[in-house]
């Protein structure tokens, strides 16, 4: 970046001096003007309209750029967009588990505030769930061709494990098929239910913790649909945490008791775990990844059932 135009931008638009401009991440840079702030490059534009609806709508537990001087968050520089928002360096000393709990507790505290009910609509729907079974029948096309090229040779380290496992696969294939029947039948219905602002990237590096206060950050892929998205994403970022998942979405799904949403939360995490799958070539790396998600799969379904919620 040239620093000096940039500079000038910076003064008019913002009335910050710059010092010193230091990268930090692949789109983040340290900007210093005697006060330390952080810049983000590369934004897309439409991050400005979702700043602005959050703040109208009076969410504050979002980290919010500051606005230029067209009370704009997003500016534009040399054809690319970019904000400046407060810089926090990120709490490492709390247990993973701890800022799991907080990064749950602030999602719902998201969903709270942005929601607004929405009957299901099938005209709405159909193409989405036509487009999700599709992909989810490729994907189990190319998985049942992997089984069947594996069971045509010798058994043997890799083989063993792949094979062993494949029940798994299958149990999820018959559960999704289960639970999408399920769902078209709530969206014939039209079950009214609530629809919010899903941050749509639930990770614990994108919450911040300074002084008591958290704020959820980078909420590039953030969109308006169903809180089950953030809650499967939650849980298939952290499932290897030592958290009781059971209690805490027991809990989560007692408040939301519509069958749409745990039946839309099993199906979504099942859903992500099946594309995950990878069967470029067949060596360890292609054993351990199939391996991991079979695991995480049984795992996910001894956990979450039909039961589950009722108990």
């Amino acid at each position: 970046m040239d620093y000096a135009p940039f500079s000038e931008e910076l003064k008019n638009n913002y009335h910050k001096e710059l010092i010193d401009l230091r990268q930090i991440s692949k789109k983040a840079f340290l900007l210093n003007t005697n006060d330390e702030y952080c810049f983000m490059k590369n934004c897309d534009k439409e991050l400005d309209k979702k700043y602005k609806f959050l703040y109208n709508v009076g969410v504050s537990n979002v980290l919010f750029p500051y606005q230029n001087n067209s009370f704009n968050y997003v500016s534009l520089y040399n054809d690319q967009y970019f904000f400046i928002s407060p810089y926090y360096k990120n709490n490492n000393d709390l247990l993973q588990e701890v800022k799991a709990q907080y990064l749950f507790d602030n999602l719902i505290t998201l969903h709270n505030t942005t929601a607004f009910k929405r009957q299901l609509s099938v005209k709405n729907s159909r193409k989405k769930i036509d487009e999700i079974t599709k992909q989810l029948n490729y994907k189990f096309s190319l998985i049942e061709n992997f089984i069947r090229s594996i069971e045509t040779k010798p058994l043997d380290y890799y083989s063993m494990p792949i094979l062993s496992n494949y029940q798994y696969i299958l149990n999820a294939k018959f559960e999704l098929v289960k639970l999408e029947k399920s769902i078209i039948q709530s969206i014939k219905e039209e079950v009214s239910v609530d629809f919010v602002f899903v941050h749509n990237n639930p990770k614990l590096d994108h919450l911040l913790i300074d002084h008591g206060h958290c704020y959820l950050t980078s909420i590039d892929r953030s969109k308006i649909g169903l809180p089950a998205l953030d809650v499967a994403k939650f849980y298939i970022e952290n499932e290897d945490l030592n958290i009781d998942f059971v209690y805490l979405l027991k809990e989560y799904f007692k408040i939301h008791d519509e069958k749409i949403y745990y039946d839309y939360f099993r199906f979504l995490v099942l859903f992500i775990y099946i594309k995950q799958i990878d069967l470029n070539g067949f060596n360890i790396e292609t054993v351990n990844t199939f391996v991991s998600l079979a695991t995480s799969i049984k795992t996910f379904m001894i956990r979450f059932n039909d039961n589950t919620i009722k108990e």
